[in-house]
């Protein structure tokens, strides 16, 4: 607070005219309402009292949601087995995940996965990214979202090219760097596939980093 008597804020006046246009006309009057006017030594003003702790909480709210955390991991990457459904048209599903992870809750992840079939020259190689709501909860992780990705199925000399979208829902458990994964995955495959892959269970682990 300035002196009784005294005008506040020469260094934005010009002329004994307030500056009141452009940015620095707007933070002067966002902190200095009473300015021009006769102030008097004392207590500041709740109004500028309020505004300036809402503006501290808006700071320090950011400075912790951008903070690095020592113990969050940024990355995952692992490998899995799964079961394909139907069931009677492939052998084991595998492959691989590779993951980041963004303020502890949303998840990016990329994909390649391989279904063998049963039969000669039969399976399907996919490729797949997806996005996952994941918050992190003690050493678990509960995840689900959606994705999209392109496949190549093989039969018998003949192939297929497609897009496919997909839903899953998974939980990682981590112990220290390692992460044990279970999902489910549901599988939409664009056309007239060779044949249908709808469905796969998966288990996998990996490293944070």
């Amino acid at each position: 607070m300035t002196p009784a008597g005294r005008i506040c804020c020469k260094s934005v006046q010009s002329g004994g005219a307030r500056v009141r246009r452009g940015f620095l006309g707007t933070i002067h009057r966002f902190f200095h309402s009473n300015c021009g006017r006769t102030t008097r030594v004392g207590p500041t003003p709740p109004a500028r009292r309020d505004r300036l702790h809402l503006v501290g909480a808006l700071a320090l709210a950011c400075i912790t949601a951008l903070a690095p955390s020592s113990s969050a991991r940024a990355g995952e990457i692992a490998v899995f087995v799964g079961e394909p459904s139907p069931g009677e048209l492939f052998g084991k599903a595998y492959g691989g995940w590779l993951s980041a992870t963004f303020f502890r809750l949303v998840a990016l992840e990329a994909e390649v996965a391989r279904y063998p079939g049963i039969l000669e020259d039969q399976g399907m190689t996919s490729f797949s990214t997806s996005a996952f709501l994941a918050p992190k909860i003690g050493f678990l992780t509960p995840y689900g979202g959606f994705g999209v990705g392109a496949f190549r199925q093989t039969l018998s000399g003949v192939s297929d090219n497609g897009t496919l979208t997909l839903f899953a829902l998974g939980l990682k458990v981590h112990l220290g760097i390692v992460v044990l994964r279970g999902e489910y995955r549901t599988l939409g495959l664009s056309g007239e596939p060779l044949f249908p892959v709808d469905k796969r269970y998966s288990i996998g682990a990996g490293i944070d980093f």
